[in-house]
């Protein structure tokens, strides 16, 4: 069976269930200049869209970064 559209990264199609480091959330600002509106992207394509590793300052405090063991390195490198 084919996952939904909607539950995929819309630059790449990687299905965002498959991989719980695709869970992220960045800052409102920065969303709206890369993102995508309501739709979904992974980090990889995010960070592609923005061209430049994400920072800490990119994200916001909430239990999807937390959570995400991609976002807690990022936070841990800078």
């Amino acid at each position: 069976m084919k996952p939904h559209l909607r539950n995929c990264c819309m630059d790449c199609g990687a299905y965002m269930h498959e991989n719980p480091s695709n869970y992220f959330m960045v800052t409102k600002e920065l969303w709206r200049k890369f993102g995508c509106g309501d739709g979904i992207l992974c980090i990889f394509c995010f960070e592609r869209r923005v061209k430049r590793p994400l920072q800490i300052n990119d994200f916001i405090d909430c239990n999807v970064n937390r959570d995400n063991p991609f976002v807690q390195n990022c936070i841990t490198v800078l």
